[in-house]
């Protein structure tokens, strides 16, 4: 497809798994995915992810928030999609530049409303996850994710379906947008310049950066990057 269009919707049952999830994988690259969670939702502090009933104690969590918040989470779907749709060409057109008018691959390109500040995304469905909390940085998010969808579709094509290199392009797909997402026009339209999405990728921005200075363009930057 030639561009696609982002909806927002709210799914519960996603927040559910994602919660569940988290808290058994709590931390990724430095980031601490769990507590982060704990910020917003103090009450799961006591929950412990080993016990057995974990999963049914997040479960009913999430059941309440929606029950007592559901008309906040639909006023935010509906001005998510607001917000982005302001920006959604002009993202495109920034998108086409780097990717040189790579057609972007089928999938949903749904954003789901989440209670999580996790942002979790889904390469396969091409879908992700907003924080209902994050209206002031929900450009950045969204572009963030969208990157990942279009370098993860170049990185197929250069290296077909290579897994033996799917922390490598992970790692890789973050540090790019961390870099991408750091240039004027980018920062332009976000409204600021994110910081780095990783602690673990902080050593490490600058060589990338320099790789990415002398090579600016996608393509040139994965080949160099992963020397293929």
């Amino acid at each position: 497809m030639k561009h696609p269009k982002i909806k927002f919707r709210l799914n519960k049952k996603l927040d559910q798994i994602i919660l569940s999830e988290f808290f058994s994988h709590t931390e990724k690259a430095g980031f601490n995915f769990k507590k982060e969670i704990i910020l917003i939702h103090p009450e799961l502090k006591l929950v412990d992810h080993s016990n057995s009933l974990s999963k049914v104690l997040l479960n009913k969590y999430v059941d309440n928030f929606y029950q007592e918040n559901l008309p906040v989470l639909k006023r935010t779907s509906t001005k998510f999609q607001s917000v982005w749709d302001t920006i959604e060409p002009e993202f495109f057109n920034l998108s086409d530049k780097i990717f040189k008018n790579l057609d972007w691959p089928k999938g949903k390109y749904i954003g789901y409303i989440s209670i999580l500040p996790v942002g979790a995304r889904f390469i396969e469905s091409k879908t992700f996850q907003s924080c209902w909390l994050w209206e002031k940085n929900l450009k950045a998010q969204v572009i963030h994710e969208l990157l990942h969808f279009q370098f993860y579709n170049l990185a197929e094509q250069i290296l077909g379906q290579n897994h033996s290199l799917d922390d490598e392009i992970w790692k890789l797909s973050e540090i790019f947008n961390d870099i991408v997402q750091r240039e004027d026009e980018f920062v332009s339209l976000q409204g600021y310049a994110p910081k780095i999405s990783y602690p673990d990728h902080e050593d490490e921005f600058t060589t990338y950066l320099q790789i990415w200075q002398e090579h600016p363009e996608t393509e040139l930057f994965i080949r160099t990057t992963l020397k293929k």
